[in-house]
């Protein structure tokens, strides 16, 4: 679907600001996907390393070893 959008997008009228908007978006969401994938790999280390990290019971600072 999106190939057909970028075939189609330069015959358009506002081809210009229609482009830069769907680029954007597809860099926005790129972004926000890897941020996501990200701190679920930090978590998953951290608690694999050392799972007093992360522990919900030492209370404020528990990132503090």
């Amino acid at each position: 679907m999106d190939l057909i959008a970028v075939i189609l997008m330069p015959g358009t009228p506002q081809a210009k600001s229609r482009g830069s908007a769907f680029a954007l978006g597809w860099v926005l969401g790129l972004v926000i996907v890897n941020v996501i994938v990200a701190s679920l790999g930090l978590g998953a280390l951290l608690s694999g390393l050392n799972p007093s990290l992360t522990d919900p019971h030492r209370g404020h600072g528990a990132w503090i070893p």
